[in-house]
């Protein structure tokens, strides 16, 4: 049960009884309307999240087979430092960066930066 209150300094000490239904039904109609606007703005952003989670886990998976493609394709990796597994977090994520942020090359942008990071010596 949901109290809905009517600031006692707005109303008089005799009030007829219309104009105290009027006014209890005026407080009803705020509340009920507020609740569905909050749940129709909830709606909507939630409805949007999914679209934009689905967008962007298009885009993981677009820039993940990239650079599983490129790897294999690269033959310069046999003569550059040894691939340190340990800094594969940290490769993904400056590949990225460069591809999120991208607007020509992105895929080539993104493997360079992912290479360079992961074969990079020992700091």
């Amino acid at each position: 049960m949901e109290v809905i209150s009517i600031p006692a300094g707005t109303l008089p000490k005799d009030i007829p009884r219309e104009e105290f239904a009027e006014r209890v039904l005026d407080a009803m109609r705020d509340s009920i309307l507020g609740k569905i606007m909050k749940s129709s703005v909830r709606d909507s952003t939630d409805n949007l999240l999914k679209k934009e989670m689905t967008k962007l886990a298009g885009e993981v998976i677009q820039f993940r087979q990239a650079m599983s493609r490129r790897m294999l394709e690269d033959e310069s990796l046999d003569k550059k430092d040894p691939v340190r597994l340990e800094r594969l977090p940290e490769s993904f994520e400056a590949g990225w960066k460069e591809w999120k942020g991208g607007w020509g090359n992105r895929e080539e942008f993104a493997y360079t930066a992912f290479i360079e990071k992961m074969t990079s010596p020992e700091e």
